[in-house]
């Protein structure tokens, strides 16, 4: 069975929560996120850890490309890295591509969310940003663990997340 996630990102806000809720899902914005065909909300908690999402940003420019960061900032700080991704085309954005295109920065493949039993609620945190022009992102280091997403952004020049989706593990 093979599962399917659809994830349309919104506006970033503030960052500083708590591990039951995500704040950045408090701006307005066109987010959708489909697993199985089942909506779910920005900020909704899951008991099993989602498979490999189809990411969808309305708001994606066909003409550009785009990086994308998903961590898990629950686990002792910095955050867990799960997937990192660039040169994702905007026309596959826009359109919720199955297979957004782009390559994984370092080997830093699709890595679902798994949480440790009783380690309380997680948030899983996808950001979206538009690659400067002229340069793919980099990453140098070689662990997942220990990834400051601040340092990402301001070494690569990206700027803010031009969108974010977060939801919630826990088992």
């Amino acid at each position: 069975m093979s599962m399917r996630l659809r994830v349309m990102l919104l506006p970033l806000a503030i960052l500083t929560v708590s591990a039951s809720n995500c704040n950045i899902c408090k701006s307005p914005g066109n987010v959708e996120f489909k697993l199985d065909d089942s909506s779910v909300t920005c900020g909704d908690q899951m008991e099993a850890a989602p498979g490999q999402p189809i990411v969808k940003m309305h708001s994606a420019d066909k003409d550009k490309e785009y990086t994308l960061v998903m961590s898990d900032p629950d686990v002792p700080r910095p955050a867990f890295l799960h997937w990192l991704r660039a040169d994702i085309p905007g026309s596959s954005l826009r359109g919720g591509d199955a297979e957004i295109g782009g390559s994984d920065i370092n080997e830093f493949f699709y890595t679902p969310p798994n949480p440790l039993n009783g380690s309380g609620p997680q948030r899983y945190e996808f950001r979206i940003y538009e690659e400067p022009s002229g340069g793919t992102p980099s990453y140098s280091e070689s662990g997942r663990g220990g990834f400051d997403v601040d340092d990402f952004e301001s070494d690569n020049n990206l700027g803010d997340p031009v969108g974010t989706f977060c939801f919630i593990v826990e088992r």
